[in-house]
């Protein structure tokens, strides 16, 4: 079996400034003693509390099995909103800039065509027809049904009244659409002037028309996002989709603010692998959180799913060092009234979730009884 030297650095350099500074001061030989055939390392309790270490117990607790995964803040297609117009304009007036709220029918802008003029004339001009027209239709079917007209005359009547009533319909129809008021046309008010109102509510990101600017219909003047409906795609692994179903916890957190977690729940799983990177797209829906107006569009999260939860020998995550391929822990053998001995001892990690890991295979003195150092055990490096 291979010795290990255990040297305390911190408590080394500590005894070594210690002798410099004072040639006369008699060295302290009780800080740090080796043992080389026992793989032990002998600490003062003076020196233990100095280097703020401390003792805790293995447990036995639920630890949850987490798929590690990254994906992006986004809204359902059903909050997102870009806004253009039916009909071109002018850009006349502009009530909203980028981040203002807005509710759902809030003016956003005006625009302003004299073509607005012409459709009003021409729904006027159409609805004033279409009773004379129509009057003149069910009389042309009577005459024609007592064989008193001839069908030429019917069919006449009935070809006006019907591409009236056509016209009549479409230019009622747009006049909806533009926003414009029936009852105001029909009372000889006309406008050359539309608004275009909010189609849902949320907030304006986008802003794309200035005043004077002429707006077409294939023009994005704005785009509104509802972010109070966010919700969360992940980016998951083939190789873990069979671990993955709807309802499953999720953490997950922004990488410029590790200490701030979210959660959120599984709600879909697409079924579609990504041909190029091999990964499935998961849909989570966010859970309600005091800091979610934190969380934007667009924003990169880093998550983990929780895809089991059993009961697990664990240990604090900061328990166990690790020396290139190798894992071990340090616990209490012995103690005196000023000196604590640990004993390094072997261990194979498990699954690490929530600032603990799994310990596998116990070793016979690791039990819940055993003292474990918990805290300040990377204080002491360990070289072959």
């Amino acid at each position: 079996m291979k010795n290990f030297l255990f040297v305390l650095t911190l408590a080394y350099l500590i005894v070594l400034a210690t002798a410099c500074g004072n040639n006369n001061a008699e060295p302290n030989t009780d800080v740090v003693e080796i043992q080389h055939a026992d793989d032990q390392v002998v600490i003062s309790k003076e020196q233990f509390d100095h280097s703020q270490m401390a003792f805790g117990n293995l447990v036995q607790k639920e630890l949850p099995v987490t798929i590690p995964s990254g994906g992006y803040l986004e809204v359902t297609p059903g909050n997102r909103a870009t806004v253009s117009v039916y009909y071109g304009g002018f850009v006349t007036k502009l009530a909203m800039i980028p981040g203002d709220v807005v509710r759902r029918g809030e003016l956003l802008f005006e625009i302003e065509n004299p073509d607005f003029i012409q459709m009003q004339q021409d729904y006027i001009h159409a609805k004033e027809n279409l009773a004379v027209l129509k009057a003149a239709y069910e009389r042309q079917q009577l005459l024609l049904k007592r064989n008193i007209s001839a069908k030429k005359n019917f069919l006449a009547a009935e070809s006006q009244y019907k591409s009236t009533l056509a016209v009549y319909n479409g230019s009622r129809k747009r006049l909806e659409l533009l926003g414009i008021s029936l009852a105001a046309v029909e009372a000889g008010k006309f406008t050359s002037r539309v608004a275009v109102n909010a189609p849902i509510a949320g907030t304006v990101t986008e802003v794309n028309v200035t005043l004077g600017a002429f707006l077409t219909m294939a023009d994005i003047a704005m785009e509104i996002i509802n972010t109070t409906a966010l919700h969360l795609e992940l980016s998951v692994f083939e190789k873990d989709i069979l671990k993955l179903k709807p309802g499953q916890p999720v953490t997950f957190f922004l990488p410029s603010e590790p200490e701030k977690k979210f959660t959120a729940v599984v709600h879909l799983i697409n079924n579609k692998i990504d041909d190029t990177k091999r990964t499935v797209l998961i849909h989570c829906d966010l859970l309600e959180e005091k800091n979610q107006h934190m969380l934007l569009p667009g924003m990169y999260v880093e998550a983990a799913i929780s895809v089991d939860e059993k009961v697990r020998n664990i240990l604090p995550e900061n328990a166990v060092i690790s020396v290139e391929d190798k894992h071990f822990v340090l616990i209490q053998v012995a103690s005196t009234a000023n000196k604590y001995t640990f004993k390094q001892l072997p261990v194979v990690p498990g699954h690490r979730a929530n600032g603990f890991i799994e310990i596998l295979d116990l070793p016979e003195l690791l039990t819940n009884n055993s003292k474990v150092v918990t805290e300040g055990a990377y204080n002491i490096i360990i070289n072959e």
